[in-house]
């Protein structure tokens, strides 16, 4: 399972942080939209085990969101580069919103027959308190208010998890091997969903010289793992979810002075959303692929 986890996460990111020509036209509800073509999963052991043991952990419930997006294009003399900021969002407001997402699919497990173990369980387990400081790879941590950017390729990223939630990660190699050990050392599944989010999609020519143009739409792509002690389901990333592009009040304005969301990085130019779309959008995407991977994962264990 280590190099099938290595390589999710890079398709994952590389998905994220190289913002793509948009393809597809975005739906008007996402009520109605076909998240099973958003991943792909195979079997890697374990499967049976997911209809016989009714426990589950949320070891992992994010929104990685890109915050300055960056495109760059080559020509045969030339090089062109454009770097977006996102403002107009309120993190605390982001988080909020992540967090109620998170208690729908506990909720969900419970009406599906699972004991959905606290944060608490799974904090003081000996397995974790051992290995802690130990592995390089592992984020072991309560999430409070506090959102850190990172960079990610081009990119300025934040993780967004619900506030007060313990969160379990494991970003190593050998990750997929030690996640069948957490598993079998709490005695239950892990279940980790991942929504990587840019904002920005851009396209470039090398024709008469390289340009690069951007266009404000959301380009999500969905990562999910359901972990336990014999293997799991591996999800690979399938189709991007385009957003629609509402949200983006006057579009890319230029700027000398902006800065991101959490007041991170300045950029050349800026995208300033409108809170309500902007998060309504991401609400509609990440409901819809959690309770899609849910109900997928649950059924291919009967």
């Amino acid at each position: 399972m280590k190099k099938i986890i290595t390589l999710l996460a890079l398709v994952s990111f590389g998905a994220m942080c190289h913002a793509q020509k948009k393809k597809d036209k975005a739906p008007t509800d996402w009520g109605t939209y076909d998240y099973s073509k958003t991943f792909s999963y195979k079997n890697g052991g374990g499967k049976k085990d997911i209809s016989k043991l009714k426990r589950v952990y949320i070891a992992d419930f994010v929104v990685n969101q890109v915050i300055t997006a960056v495109g760059k294009q080559t020509g045969s003399t030339n090089f062109a580069k454009m770097t977006v900021g996102l403002s107009g969002i309120d993190a605390s407001a982001y988080q909020q919103m992540v967090g109620e997402l998170y208690q729908q699919a506990v909720e969900q497990l419970k009406a599906e027959g699972y004991e959905v173990l606290t944060d608490e369980e799974v904090a003081n387990n000996k397995f974790l308190a051992d290995d802690k400081g130990k592995d390089g790879g592992l984020f072991v941590n309560y999430i409070d208010d506090k959102l850190y950017p990172y960079k990610e390729l081009n990119n300025e990223v934040v993780s967004i998890r619900p506030l007060g939630k313990f969160a379990v990660r494991n970003s190593k190699v050998t990750a997929g091997i030690w996640y069948n050990k957490f598993c079998k050392a709490i005695d239950a599944h892990a279940v980790s969903i991942a929504l990587n989010v840019n904002f920005m999609v851009f396209d470039g020519s090398r024709l008469g010289g390289a340009r690069i143009e951007g266009t404000p739409v959301i380009d999500a792509v969905a990562l999910m793992m359901w972990n336990n002690a014999n293997g799991g389901m591996w999800v690979f990333p399938g189709d991007h979810m385009y957003g629609n592009n509402t949200w983006a009040k006057s579009g890319i304005n230029e700027t000398n002075s902006s800065t991101t969301i959490f007041g991170a990085v300045k950029s050349a130019y800026v995208v300033e959303a409108s809170q309500p779309e902007y998060l309504a959008e991401i609400k509609g995407i990440l409901g819809g692929v959690t309770k899609t991977f849910i109900k997928t994962m649950i059924n291919e264990g009967k």
